[in-house]
């Protein structure tokens, strides 16, 4: 669904360049691009509903609650989630070669582009952060939990990361969607794994902007390396000072995870086995998607 809408766009890209000023066809076309960009994940929602009825699975959970430490989690996802950027980036980079995505981004913010500041905030941080958790963790992971809290966590992230179809994202989404699965799993909540990732997102779209607004490349190359550091460093101390805080936490204190998996009896966590969990989990379907995605990831690379 993504790659047809993105085609269609496409050619309403042509045609708004022939009819109209350069100023209106660039709102125009990223004012569609968001609303295709939001239509290609929420539209599978209601079709998967459609199609699995009369299967047992958990209700998306819109419940306004925040698990216990979030500030502590959240900062941890956060500065983990950049540092696993940092290596991803290091370790693609000989191969991927310049990343055209970014430089479109820059242009879009640049200081004789004004105009299109907003529509890139709609495009960088608010649209993804609540689509792509209301589609892989409010959907996604709840389904998968009958198969165990594991699998529906790691399971999720590996689909989340795919569905990037960039090798030089695949890691530190992958990274992202454990984080990001872990807070909607302990919250029973999507708003905790929303509002990290529209916090993360806020973060790339400051650094593409300090990129785009400081006209020395060094300048701005010192500033986003602070800020990365920064966040990295604060990420590292929360992670290990959440750590330590649970470890203390008394077995009776812990949620009852049978609840992870809503009210439906027959969708508790761990009703599987691990390995039977997992071989269904690869089911045709899911290994489908999986090579749509990495072709999809070789072609750009390949381009």
């Amino acid at each position: 669904l993504l790659q047809v809408l993105m085609t269609v766009l496409g050619f309403v890209q042509q045609l708004l360049e022939v009819y109209l000023i350069e100023k209106a066809a660039d709102i125009v076309y990223w004012s569609l691009y968001n609303l295709f960009y939001m239509l290609s994940y929420v539209l599978p929602i209601p079709f998967f509903i459609l199609i699995s009825e009369k299967k047992p699975r958990a209700p998306i959970r819109f419940d306004v609650r925040f698990p216990r430490r979030f500030v502590l989690m959240a900062s941890a996802s956060i500065g983990l989630t950049l540092a696993a950027g940092q290596i991803n980036s290091l370790l693609v980079a000989p191969f991927v070669g310049e990343d055209t995505g970014v430089d479109l981004i820059l242009d879009m913010v640049s200081p004789d582009k004004g105009y299109m500041v907003v529509p890139a905030f709609m495009m960088i941080v608010i649209i993804p952060a609540f689509c792509e958790e209301l589609l892989f963790r409010g959907l996604v992971l709840g389904s998968l939990l009958p198969y165990g809290k594991v699998v529906a966590i790691i399971g999720s992230s590996l689909l989340f990361a795919a569905m990037h179809q960039s090798w030089g994202q695949l890691l530190y989404t992958a990274v992202a969607g454990i984080f990001l699965g872990m807070l909607y799993a302990e919250s029973r909540s999507v708003w905790p794994s929303v509002l990290v990732h529209l916090l993360y997102n806020l973060l790339s779209f400051v650094q593409v902007f300090v990129y785009a607004r400081i006209p020395n490349a060094s300048t701005a190359g010192k500033a986003v390396l602070g800020i990365n550091l920064a966040v990295i460093g604060v990420g590292v101390v929360c992670a290990a000072i959440f750590m330590l805080l649970s470890g203390r936490r008394s077995k009776a204190t812990k949620q009852d995870e049978s609840a992870l998996a809503g009210s439906n009896p027959s969708a508790q966590i761990d009703a599987l086995p691990r390995g039977v969990a997992v071989r269904r989990f690869l089911s045709p379907s899911v290994t489908v998607y999986f090579v749509i995605c990495l072709l999809v990831a070789m072609g750009e690379m390949i381009v």
